[in-house]
């Protein structure tokens, strides 16, 4: 079974999650405390890998991988 990938779907998404990333700079410039700071930087971070692994996926890299991928990501 090959699966695909709904490019219109993953454009949604990505922009949901730009417009995430924006939200949480702002939490982020806004706070003086440095444990919120990092902690806020993590997250951006993990949501920026997860655009990233998308994009890999949508371009049809690690195509033979997918399953392997979406195992380890679980």
């Amino acid at each position: 079974m090959k699966r695909e990938i709904n490019a219109e779907l993953v454009d949604v998404w990505a922009t949901m999650m730009y417009e995430r990333i924006d939200k949480i700079r702002e939490k982020q410039c806004s706070t003086d405390d440095m444990d919120k700071y990092r902690e806020l930087d993590a997250y951006i971070s993990g949501i920026a890998e997860s655009l990233a692994m998308l994009s890999c996926l949508e371009d049809g890299r690690f195509a033979r991988d997918y399953e392997r991928i979406c195992l380890s990501i679980k």
